[in-house]
C-alpha cells in the first residue's frame, strides 16, 4: 500500500488532540494528526516525520502527519511522561526530546501513526489470511446491535464480524494495545463475545427471513513496529485486558498482523501471536 508521495520534516508539538506543529523547509506548518492516541513514545520534539499534503479545500492544514521515527529501544518510562499543552485537555507532548538513536541508525524505525491506514491496509490483505479465506459480501462501518464494526462478511451460512484496532506502542519486542483507556474498545469486544455465542440474535438486532445463525466474530490487530508477540496493555487500561481474556475465552478470533513502512509504502511482515492472557494477567 502506497502512503506517498511523503516529505520529511521534524514534529514539534501536539497542541490538541488532532493538531500537529512540524518543521518543514524551515517553517513551524501546522498538520491534521488522523490519531486520538496518545503517542507518548513516539511524538518526541525534533522526532523525524513524515507528511503529506493534501489537496485544497475547507479543512484549515494542508498536511496530513503519516508517520514518526522512533526509537528501537526507548528512554525508561519514567522520562517519557506527557505534560498538557495550551490548556487542551488530551494534548500532550513528551518532555524528553528526540535523539535516542540517530535520524539513520537501525536503532530506529519509521512508524505509520495515521489510523485511517488499518482499514485500507484490512481491505487490500484480508484475502491472503486463514481466517477471511472464502469469505464474501464485505461490507464497511457495518451496525449490529448497539454497536458499529468496521467490516462484516458472509462465509456459506454464517456471517462474520470484524473490527480493526491500530497498535503503535511496543516495549521489548512487545507490541501493547491500547495505549490510552478505550471503553469503546472493551464494548466491542464484549459485543464481539456475544455476538458469537448467540450467534446472529442479539438483543435489539431483528432477523429478516434467511438470515444467517451462526456468528464468526473477530478482532484485528495491525502493528506497526517491529514486535514478537501481542499483549494487552493492562497497565493502561485493566478493563480492556479483561474484555479481550473474555473474547478469546467465548471464541472470537483475535489476530495480529505486523506491518513496516518502507519508503513510501507499507509492506507486510506476516503474522504474530497474541497472547491474551500474559504471564501477568
Amino acid at each position: 500500500m502506497d502512503l506517498g508521495p511523503l516529505a520529511e520534516c521534524r514534529f514539534l508539538d501536539r497542541p490538541n488532540r488532532f493538531l500537529a506543529h512540524v518543521e518543514y523547509r524551515g517553517r513551524r506548518v501546522p498538520c491534521f494528526l488522523a490519531n486520538p492516541g496518545r503517542l507518548r513514545e513516539l511524538l518526541l520534539p525534533g522526532a523525524p516525520a513524515l507528511i503529506r499534503r493534501v489537496p485544497p479545500g475547507p479543512r484549515k492544514t494542508c498536511f496530513d502527519l503519516m508517520a514518526v521515527r522512533a526509537s528501537l529501544n526507548p528512554p525508561p518510562k519514567r522520562g517519557m511522561g506527557g505534560v498538557p499543552v495550551n490548556g487542551g485537555k488530551g494534548a500532550v507532548v513528551s518532555r524528553a526530546p528526540w535523539g535516542v538513536a540517530g535520524r539513520d541508525s537501525p536503532e530506529t524505525e519509521w512508524v505509520c501513526i495515521d489510523t485511517r491506514v488499518p482499514n485500507r491496509l484490512f481491505r487490500l490483505h484480508h484475502h491472503h489470511w486463514v481466517p477471511f479465506s472464502g469469505a464474501r459480501k464485505w461490507r464497511s462501518e457495518y451496525t449490529h446491535g448497539s454497536s458499529r464494526f468496521d467490516f462484516a462478511y458472509a462465509r456459506g451460512p454464517r456471517r462474520g464480524l470484524v473490527e480493526v484496532k491500530c497498535v503503535t506502542l511496543v516495549r521489548d519486542g512487545v507490541a501493547l494495545f491500547p495505549d490510552a483507556p478505550t471503553l469503546r474498545g472493551a464494548r466491542h469486544l464484549d459485543h464481539l463475545a456475544l455476538a458469537r455465542r448467540r450467534g446472529w440474535e442479539v438483543p435489539g438486532v431483528r432477523r429478516s427471513p434467511g438470515s444467517f445463525d451462526e456468528v464468526e466474530t473477530h478482532a484485528v490487530f495491525l502493528v506497526f513496529r517491529r514486535a514478537s508477540r501481542l499483549e494487552p496493555h493492562g497497565e493502561m487500561d485493566p478493563g480492556f485486558a479483561r474484555a479481550l481474556r473474555r473474547a478469546r475465552r467465548a471464541g472470537v478470533g483475535l489476530h495480529a498482523y505486523r506491518f513496516e513502512l518502507r519508503g513510501e509504502r507499507m509492506v507486510a511482515r506476516g503474522e504474530i501471536p497474541v497472547v491474551a492472557c500474559p504471564p501477568w494477567a
